[in-house]
């Protein structure tokens, strides 16, 4: 009985130790990742330039190797390059695009200038909060907005538009459509970055499988021989990078960002809608809606939302409408789109503060009289008589 106590303790100090190599490993393959991604480019070009050009397109050539490959196989492998370049060129281009944003863009965001439009719009977002003010009804006659940013920012203290949520790590400011603050990747998900976030998931998923497929069709091959040992690498890094965009970014990420539309703090279970809606008076209604408002209500119009059209979607480079859109357009009733049914709903609660006839209003004109009973009579003698 002893033996067995001590190898269930031995057994128990080695998982916990193992548990804690395995959490700084993962801490620290969290501050390498876009290292990592840049560098497996790097290497997946090199080992694959070295498989389909040099050992199989140039064997054909007096002083390549000794296997002659036929036609119809290095026509082949000029088809398999031309794919990888297709995948390259959208995985390294999508991230770079979010890295692009985030280093010019997101840093210091404000709000589009009110020029173009009014600040206060039909609809608006607002907090709980905020309905508790004693001014709340007359913000919207003041030309403000109902939506402040409460902690310590850029914005604080200044009018915000819909869906801007303040982002911590390393901006401290807020941002349009923020979800979160992508560790792995160092990118701030916000409106601008959606996209090419969400795109370079499935480009980096098929990116990552068809360079291994190829890495390990050529280390399987008997006609190719001493390949670099960073093909290995390839492998190693194919299988991360396939496993993590398969799996818990792309499931997740694009089914709450893309298919239901609702970003960061909206996915909570106990998120309240809170809404502001601009009367004819000019003053303000608070509505807390039992539905997303955001939400165009199937999951196929929340992705054309998202990422455009269908002829747009595939195209990271391409942004949607609602990008340029935001903030400083002609739309006078929101920020950003709102969802058929909740407008109905808002312009439902603007009627109801519709004012009511006046009192000095004349009487209505009286309706005439009716004709006479004989009328009816002989009308309905003459009409059921069957002679």
């Amino acid at each position: 009985m002893a033996f067995f106590e001590e190898a269930r303790r031995a057994f128990i100090t080695f998982l916990l130790g193992l548990e804690t190599y395995v959490a700084l490993a993962m801490h620290v393959l969290l501050w390498t990742l876009p290292v990592l991604i840049v560098g497996t480019f790097f290497v997946n070009s090199w080992v694959l330039m070295e498989v389909l050009y040099f050992r199989i397109i140039l064997s054909r050539a007096p002083s390549a190797f000794f296997f002659a490959w036929t036609p119809k196989e290095v026509l082949l492998a000029y088809g398999l390059l031309g794919v990888y370049v297709f995948l390259l060129l959208n995985a390294a281009g999508s991230i770079g695009l979010c890295w692009y944003y985030s280093c010019f863009d997101a840093k210091g965001y404000r709000m589009p200038s009110g020029s173009v439009a009014p600040r206060p719009r039909t609809v608006m977002q607002t907090t709980f909060g905020t309905s508790r003010r004693f001014d709340f009804e007359l913000l919207g006659s003041d030309g403000n907005r109902p939506n402040r940013c409460g902690e310590q920012c850029v914005n604080a203290g200044a009018w915000r538009g819909d869906r801007m949520y303040h982002c911590r790590h390393g901006y401290n400011c807020c941002l349009p459509v923020f979800d979160h603050y992508c560790f792995w990747l160092w990118v701030p998900v916000y409106l601008k970055t959606i996209k090419p976030y969400c795109l370079f998931m499935p480009y980096m998923f098929l990116y990552s499988v068809f360079s291994g497929a190829v890495v390990s069709w050529a280390l399987a091959s008997p006609h190719i021989r001493g390949l670099s040992r960073w093909s290995y690498a390839v492998l190693a890094l194919s299988t991360i990078f396939g496993i993590i965009s398969a799996t818990k970014m792309m499931k997740f990420q694009w089914t709450a960002i893309v298919l239901h539309n609702r970003v960061g703090k909206e996915r909570g279970a106990n998120w309240r809608w809170s809404m502001a809606v601009l009367n004819i008076k000019g003053r303000l209604m608070f509505d807390e809606p039992s539905f997303n408002p955001y939400s165009l209500g199937s999951r196929w119009a929340n992705a054309q939302e998202v990422l455009g059209p269908w002829y747009q979607m595939p195209f990271w480079f391409w942004q949607p409408a609602r990008v340029g859109q935001y903030g400083d357009h002609w739309n006078l009733d929101c920020d950003t789109t709102i969802s058929p049914a909740y407008m109905v709903h808002a312009n439902l609660m603007r009627l109801r503060e519709m004012p009511g006839p006046a009192l000095d209003m004349p009487p209505p004109p009286v309706p005439p009289a009716p004709p006479p009973r004989g009328f009816f009579r002989r009308r309905h003698n003459a009409s059921s008589s069957m002679v």
